[in-house]
């Protein structure tokens, strides 16, 4: 892979964008509530001309690095609503994450520009929301928090993703206008090795609900994490699981054989307990 991004310039990714040879794969994100495909994150993949298939991991750092990656976000947006516009034909309430980075939310007029795309393509609000990443809080930049805080009022959810990898601090919790959270990969999935760890998972997913956060849980795998995650009371799940990330066609026919989970979601149970013990102590 490192050999792979080496040979990775802007020259190259401006060629590949050029050349249309960047799309999207979609990769499932469940309702632990009512065990059906309620969205899906949009994952960058890069196709070259000789059909071979180059993953975000070898070409977005590049990408970031140089600032390009703003420039693509703004090239594949139109495709990517268009995108939303079939899966909503099947689902209208399904929703689709788009992966912003610090490039995109530095940009004057994002918020702006991703509105009035929406809005001219008569897609209702909501059904398009934004993932980020901790570390544009590192270091703080004031056009990024205020780029997030017009997205939102511009009505575009905003989602936290790898929360507690080690950059967010509950201020940025406390002060940003977040719809969600997602969990870092490593904290679902190292759940399953010890009691700590689960409690550590645990009192995440509390904290997150008790500031009115829905939590993603990704990284489900096997059986014993999508229990696990549903006793911890978490809204939603992704992860190989349920689905690897599809193309666009093979994400559309998922839909259309409505899958179900049915294992009962006893965690949200539980933190509703805990809601009404917190009323009656307030």
């Amino acid at each position: 892979m490192d050999s792979v991004q080496s040979n990775i310039t802007l020259t190259s990714l401006c060629r590949a964008l050029t050349n249309g040879e960047f799309f999207y794969f979609y990769q499932p994100i469940i309702s632990l509530g009512s065990g059906i495909i309620c969205g899906a994150e949009a994952l960058i993949r890069w196709k070259q001309s000789n059909g071979s298939i180059i993953m975000p991991e070898a070409f977005i750092p590049p990408a970031e690095n140089t600032g390009f990656i703003a420039e693509m976000t703004q090239e594949l947006l139109p495709g990517l609503l268009n995108d939303l516009l079939q899966i909503n034909a099947v689902n209208p309430s399904s929703f689709i994450h788009l992966n912003l980075s610090t490039p995109d939310l530095n940009r004057a007029g994002l918020a702006e520009s991703l509105s009035k795309q929406i809005s001219l393509m008569c897609i209702e609000p909501g059904r398009l929301r934004v993932e980020i990443v901790e570390d544009v809080f590192m270091p703080p930049v004031p056009q990024v928090e205020e780029t997030i805080s017009r997205l939102v009022s511009n009505g575009i959810p905003v989602v936290l993703n790898d929360f507690s990898a080690g950059y967010t601090t509950l201020n940025v919790l406390s002060r940003l206008p977040l719809t969600a959270i997602k969990l870092a990969l490593n904290i679902v999935q190292m759940a399953t090795s010890s009691r700590k760890d689960f409690r550590i998972l645990r009192h995440l997913v509390n904290m997150g609900h008790q500031l009115d956060l829905d939590i993603i849980a990704e990284g489900i795998e096997t059986d014993e994490m999508y229990d696990l995650t549903l006793s911890t009371g978490s809204t939603h799940a992704q992860g190989y699981y349920f689905s690897h990330p599809l193309p666009l066609s093979d994400y559309i026919a998922l839909l259309q054989k409505e899958p179900h989970w049915s294992n009962y979601p006893f965690g949200m149970e539980y933190l509703t307990q805990i809601d009404l013990i917190d009323f009656r102590r307030d």
